[in-house]
């Protein structure tokens, strides 16, 4: 008769949860291993979910640090395109605005010129 029979016909399946903790072992290591095969698979997808944004984070990293070292001539070259492209909109601008701007000069000089005139009457 093997140990395994023997222990099974007195009753004896093994060391109490008592025994196990004292020991640093798991309770149940089947349960554990259950739900590691159980999370596996999940922990698997994020993985593969990061991995994409892993790499496009290294390679902004890298454009950046590369971008750092001629950061001098490609500052005045983006300033020169953003100034081309903002052109028509401040011409705009200023057409719009003038029109207001000159007759806000003409009435101030007028009241000016009107309150001069007073003062010397």
């Amino acid at each position: 008769m093997n140990t395994l029979t023997a222990n099974v016909m007195v009753g004896n399946f093994g060391p109490r949860v008592e025994h196990i903790a004292a020991r640093g072992r798991r309770a149940y290591p089947a349960a554990w291993n259950a739900a590691l095969a159980v999370a596996a698979p999940l922990i698997g997808l994020v993985f593969v979910l990061a991995f994409p944004l892993v790499g496009l984070a290294i390679l902004a990293w890298i454009g950046a640090r590369a971008l750092a070292r001629r950061a001098k001539p490609l500052a005045r070259f983006a300033k020169n395109i953003a100034l081309f492209a903002a052109a028509p909109f401040v011409g705009l601008a200023y057409a719009v605005a003038f029109p207001f701007v000159g007759m806000g000069y003409l009435v101030w000089r007028g009241t000016r010129a009107i309150v001069k005139r007073h003062e010397l009457l």
